[in-house]
């Protein structure tokens, strides 16, 4: 719980890596950011530190908040698709979402690759339809999209394989700014041996 608070709170003097490189020295488990695990900020679970939404790059922390209302009020998300027909994010949400892996948990079979090729579409379709893709969600009646005012479906693209693990730890490093998943000096294996 400590060094949930640290991180919560900004730290002090050391950076955020720091602050994770010593919750691995005492062998605490950190979790990426999700949409249906995770809270606003860092949060405390048993052994592990799971990031929070906020922290990750070019997601509106308004939008994190809805994602967390809308969730609490309404279930888990099943899938990327029921994820944006209710909260509607913005494309370059709905891809930082995917790219800082906090749509892993969901059970579709899908791998990250095919979420950011799917994250690729919507962003077409957000480009075609800006005023379901605004990041409000809102109708005139005040709440948030649902059935005839969401905007069609998504096609899903076809399966592909999972990104190599150097991919994954850089999509992880472009969203958050720092790495949860590994130790940063990872990403440079190959160029120290």
């Amino acid at each position: 719980e400590f060094m949930a608070a640290v991180l919560r709170n900004y730290g002090g003097y050391y950076s955020t890596f720091a602050y994770l490189a010593e919750g691995r020295r005492m062998n605490l488990n950190l979790r990426l950011p999700c949409v249906n695990h995770g809270g606003m900020s860092f949060e405390s679970r048993s052994d592990s530190v799971q990031v929070g939404l906020t922290q990750i790059q070019g997601l509106r922390r308004g939008m994190a908040e809805r994602i967390l209302l809308e969730r609490r009020q309404h279930g888990h998300y099943l899938d990327l698709q029921n994820l944006v027909d209710r909260v509607h994010p913005k494309a370059k949400e709905m891809e930082a979402l995917v790219r800082a892996g906090a749509c892993d948990s969901f059970d579709d079979a899908c791998t990250r690759a095919d979420r950011m090729r799917w994250s690729a579409l919507y962003a077409r379709r957000c480009s075609r339809s800006s005023s379901k893709c605004d990041g409000r969600g809102t109708s005139k009646a005040g709440g948030l999209q649902r059935g005839l005012f969401a905007m069609g479906a998504v096609p899903k693209p076809p399966s592909t394989d999972e990104f190599k693990a150097e991919r994954m730890l850089e999509l992880e490093f472009e969203a958050l700014g720092f790495l949860v998943s590994a130790h940063p000096l990872a990403l440079h294996g190959k160029r120290i041996r």
